[in-house]
């Protein structure tokens, strides 16, 4: 009679805990601006210069609405309580330009310090940025700002913004479903090797 595969089967029961069962966190509020205003997001110079940003219907990445920086090389920013970086599984989101540009995210730390990503951004539709591997898992990220220009005429570019995501996995439920699946693991090891479970 062949032996039913027990420690296979605690693995596969395992990772489907630590998949399934763990909930991801969004961070941001109102991140495809499908409020149809900025709420949640904070913007440079927007009282002096509020036609500099504009919240659009067209063109967007998905859903009703983006959000338009019109020949406005000046930073969009979001903050929120510390996260641990090692915690983040997805930084990113899309943009359109107008002219070939730079765009400049900058990670912003709980202990002061920041972190400076300068992309390539080609005119034409919309293409995702995607910084998830350039945040520190050792440091508390805390917000972000981001801004594009043209290096030899910063005023010249139209930026379109939609689609941002920040998702977590909640601290507490993935160190408790982690020691779940070791603990499973290990009392059908133990029972192997105790002659609990044996070939006939």
């Amino acid at each position: 009679m062949m032996k039913f595969p027990y420690r296979f089967a605690a693995i596969v029961f395992s990772l489907g805990l630590l998949t399934s069962g763990c909930a991801y966190a969004g961070v941001l509020i109102n991140p495809g601006f499908e409020t149809g205003d900025t709420t949640g997001w904070t913007l440079d110079f927007v009282d002096q210069f509020p036609e500099k940003w504009q919240i659009v219907a067209s063109p967007v990445h998905e859903g009703s609405y983006a959000l338009l920086a019109k020949n406005w090389p000046k930073s969009l920013s979001a903050s929120f309580d510390p996260i641990q970086g090692s915690q983040v599984t997805e930084f990113s989101f899309w943009t359109k330009v107008t002219l070939d540009s730079s765009t400049v995210v900058l990670l912003l730390y709980s202990d002061d310090t920041s972190k400076r990503i300068t992309l390539s951004s080609v005119a034409g539709d919309y293409a995702k940025v995607d910084v998830t591997l350039e945040i520190d898992p050792f440091k508390e990220l805390m917000g972000f700002q981001i801004f594009t220009y043209v290096p030899s005429n910063p005023y010249a570019v139209d930026t379109y913004y939609d689609s941002f995501t920040l998702t977590v996995i909640p601290e507490g439920r993935s160190i408790l479903l982690s020691l779940l699946g070791v603990g499973v693991i290990l009392a059908f090891r133990y029972k192997e090797t105790s002659g609990f479970i044996s070939s006939p």
